[in-house]
């Protein structure tokens, strides 16, 4: 979301007035476009690691969990810390905005804080090993599955 915190910071400061750049042009461009084109860039490399990474069986109880996870950032936890740091530190109301500036330096700092967990994102090869290792974990289950099929199938012959 770097992006279109930038956009929106470059509206709020208003230098987009001395470049020429109407308000409205910003924010479509930061509110709607680089938002939606930065999401779905984000989200693509997400799923198609986790894809990977969860075991064969439970995806849907898997995707369900890191869905509900960040709704519940999204929803609950990021407005909570937004007020808390606006109520200790940046003080800024409907009455004063004289500090507004400096939410906008946060967005765009807090919107470069992931970077800093890039190390806890697995390589090609961890993911590929952790992929193969749950197909052979499914395989050896399918394969138990029918040899007690076929020793329930002879015991029911035999009685």
């Amino acid at each position: 979301m770097f992006v279109s915190e930038l956009i929106n910071l470059l509206l709020a400061s208003r230098y987009n007035l001395k470049m020429g750049i109407p308000d409205v042009v910003l924010y479509l461009i930061g509110g709607s476009i680089a938002t939606r084109v930065e999401t779905g860039l984000m989200m693509f490399p997400f799923v198609l690691i986790l894809s990977k990474i969860f075991p064969v069986g439970i995806e849907a109880t898997m995707w369900s969990f890191c869905f509900s996870v960040m709704a519940i950032n999204v929803s609950i936890i990021s407005p909570l810390l937004a007020v808390f740091i606006n109520n200790n530190f940046i003080h800024c109301s409907v009455k004063n905005m004289d500090n507004y500036i400096y939410i906008k330096y946060l967005r765009v700092f807090g919107s470069l804080l992931p970077f800093l967990f890039m190390w806890l994102v697995p390589g090609l090869d961890e993911v590929d090993d952790v992929h193969k290792a749950h197909i052979e974990k499914a395989t050896q289950k399918n394969e138990n599955k029918e040899e007690d099929t076929f020793d329930n199938e002879l015991t029911t012959k035999i009685n």
